[in-house]
């Protein structure tokens, strides 16, 4: 069962329908079942390591609580009796103690990860390491099958496990409110990676029944569904087809295929967060956001502050901030500033913890060296543009370049879609080679040699010459829609919706309609979100 499934559907209106019966207290409880059962039917199995991670995030963040309150009831008791130095010492001590569990809960839960997605990576590189040293042994797999969803809720436990180390806010009582919070059913499968002073108080409260939230957000619900149905599916077979077969393909067709490739990258991942965001605002619980137009970037820095909202802001919070003001980094500034290199020591702590912050990004995506360079390319990137950028500002003043100029704005903003799209479409290859000889070709043909559409849409073109049409026609609405609410920064369904019946139930229709007839063209790959595999 997917999102995208009728039965889904089915699923969620059976929740709905319980959830806004049951009294207001208790509705959390109709959530923790549901969410649970979800799992279970989403994969045929039962959440065992999701309910582990959950256990030792409840544990030890219990205890981590346990010990701030004892350190604080003691001080407040003996306040009389202690002097300064003592409390403070009595501070420290609690702190270790605490931080000392902390560093425990964060090690198991990450070892549970590493295990399932990182034990091929590892233990392969390795016999291949000591194949070519000359031990004879041969690189093994062992085909671990990865849980669903299983780096999303365990970056979100991590998450609440910091936060309470760092006394944000006080851990949680109730292991089963715990366990919701990890098991969200409509972040389970592609995040949003939540935060638990933002989620919990959403799912604990019980909220009440809305006929204008919930039409609202079946408009964002079909939309969602046009973009991974009616684009990313019919887009699927024809990124497929190149890059398993790119040898076959001409130097036009591998460049259009890679430009698309960032279309349906996007159709495909926004269209489950709008999916998962419209299901989860008719319960009333909002999920963070994780796209706001990120192809409108004029940079590869603005690019992921609007992609992958949610987990950039966890790397930034949990890795990039610690290792900034780690006392290695500052080691590294004081030297460089006895060195008198003022602007690198002060720029340098930033540098390396973009450094780490990109490998593990990469990593993150998935266990091969491929992701672990896109992301230090990612990183390599963004440094240079920082460092350089007094240099670039001088280059644009002798040109008579104005920031301001449209032009000049388009410009950044395809450089920059080209640049990602480009960077991403080399982690479809799982060989690094592959992706070189498959650009080698693109640059020695890039121009067409005909504009028919079976030349420039060969996988697509096979379900019809329509298929084409309302696949190019979703395109350039979703272009406008984007265009629209970049400039007003509302929706433009929702304004061109919001003061008629007759608009709105057209729109549904045509929604719906076009979903329904043009959806799912590549049947093996619907409900197959990209992201599910992380």
């Amino acid at each position: 069962m997917t999102y995208i499934s009728f039965s889904f559907v089915i699923f969620f209106f059976i929740l709905a329908i319980i959830y806004f019966i049951l009294p207001e207290k208790i509705r959390w409880t109709a959530l923790l079942v549901f969410s649970y059962a979800f799992y279970y039917l989403a994969c045929n199995k039962l959440p065992i390591y999701m309910l582990v991670t959950t256990v030792l995030t409840f544990v030890f963040t219990t205890l981590m609580q346990k010990v701030f309150d004892n350190s604080k009831a003691y001080l407040k008791e003996h306040s009389g009796e202690l002097s300064k130095d003592e409390k403070k010492a009595l501070k420290k001590k609690a702190k270790s103690k605490s931080k000392a569990i902390m560093i425990i809960a964060v090690v198991l839960n990450l070892l549970i990860l590493c295990v399932f997605k990182y034990t091929d990576f590892l233990v392969g590189n390795a016999g291949s390491l000591l194949t070519k040293l000359g031990f004879g042994i041969q690189p093994r797999t062992f085909n671990l099958i990865l849980p669903l969803g299983i780096s999303f809720y365990t970056f979100q436990s991590l998450g609440y496990i910091i936060d309470v180390f760092r006394q944000k806010y006080r851990s949680e009582t109730n292991f089963f409110k715990v366990a919701l919070f990890v098991s969200y059913f409509p972040q389970i499968i592609e995040g949003p990676i939540g935060r638990f002073d933002h989620l919990a108080p959403q799912l604990f409260k019980g909220n009440k029944f809305s006929f204008s939230r919930t039409k609202e957000n079946l408009f964002l619900i079909l939309v969602g569904f046009a973009k991974k149905v009616v684009i990313a599916d019919n887009l699927a077979p024809m990124i497929t087809a190149v890059v398993g077969d790119y040898s076959n393909y001409q130097g036009f067709q591998i460049i259009l295929t890679c430009m698309l490739y960032g279309i349906q990258l996007y159709a495909d991942f926004s269209g489950c967060m709008d999916i998962a965001m419209g299901f989860s605002n008719i319960l009333g619980i909002q999920l963070s956001y994780n796209f706001k137009r990120p192809y409108f970037s004029t940079s590869v820095a603005e690019f992921w502050r609007r992609w992958h909202i949610s987990l950039c802001s966890w790397f930034r919070d949990y890795l990039f901030y610690p290792i900034s003001f780690s006392s290695a980094c500052k080691k590294i500034s004081k030297k460089l500033k006895d060195k008198n290199r003022i602007t690198l020591s002060m720029n340098m702590p930033k540098y390396i913890a973009m450094i780490v912050v990109w490998s593990l990004t990469g990593l993150w995506h998935a266990a091969c060296w491929t992701e672990v360079l896109w992301g230090l390319i990612n990183g390599v990137v963004m440094i240079s543009s920082e460092q350089f950028k007094d240099t670039y500002d001088k280059i644009n003043h002798k040109l008579h370049i104005k920031e301001s100029s449209f032009v000049w704005k388009l410009f950044r903003i395809l450089r920059t879609y080209v640049f990602m799209t480009f960077l991403n479409f080399m982690c479809e290859f799982d060989k690094l080679s592959d992706f070189i000889k498959c650009t080698v070709i693109a640059l020695k043909n890039p121009l067409p040699t005909s504009f028919s559409p079976s030349y420039l849409f060969p996988e697509i073109v096979i379900n019809g010459i329509s298929c084409v049409i309302v696949v190019f026609i979703a395109c350039i609405l979703l272009l406008i829609h984007s265009i629209y609410d970049e400039n007003h920064n509302e929706s433009l369904i929702k304004k061109i919706t919001a003061k008629s019946w007759i608009m709105q139930v057209i729109v549904l229709f045509l929604l719906f309609y076009t979903c329904a007839l043009f959806g799912g063209a590549a049947s093996d790959m619907t409900g197959g979100f990209m992201y599910a595999q992380f």
